[in-house]
Order: structure tokens, then C-alpha cells, then sequence
């Protein structure tokens, strides 16, 4: 069982979507994610930006050792 004071804690915030209609978040260390589910699904598919770039492409999906709290919608 796994202690949640052991996972990394993010704190997500809504602030549009891409071209693509993907929602983007930004979290509390100024990183963007993509929901490349496009927001469809009851928990986001969050993948890491390139570039950190609001239009850029989804890279890397987020680790299994992150817990997330959408502040915003």
C-alpha cells in the first residue's frame, strides 16, 4: 500500500485548449500538461508539453507516482 505522503502531489489548472480541442492544465511549478483524451474520459490522460508550449505536442505521459487535483475547469 502506497503512503500518499510517498507520491508527488499536483495541483492542476484549466486554462484552455489547443488547436486540436486537447484540454491543457498548468501546474503549481508552471509545467503544462495535455489531456490527450481530450477530456472524454473521467480521469485525465495527462502527457508532459514540448517546449512547454501551449500549442506544442503532447511527449511524455505523466508518471504512475503522481497523484493530481484539477483546481479549475
Amino acid at each position: 500500500m502506497r503512503n500518499l505522503q510517498d507520491t508527488h502531489h499536483l495541483l492542476l489548472n484549466y486554462i484552455g485548449s489547443d488547436y486540436f480541442v486537447r484540454p491543457v492544465y498548468k501546474d503549481q511549478y508552471g509545467n503544462l500538461w495535455k489531456d490527450i483524451d481530450l477530456g472524454d474520459s473521467k480521469k485525465p490522460n495527462l502527457y508532459s508539453v514540448a517546449n512547454n508550449c501551449f500549442e506544442g505536442e503532447p511527449m511524455s505521459p505523466i508518471s504512475e507516482d503522481h497523484t493530481f487535483k484539477i483546481m479549475s475547469e
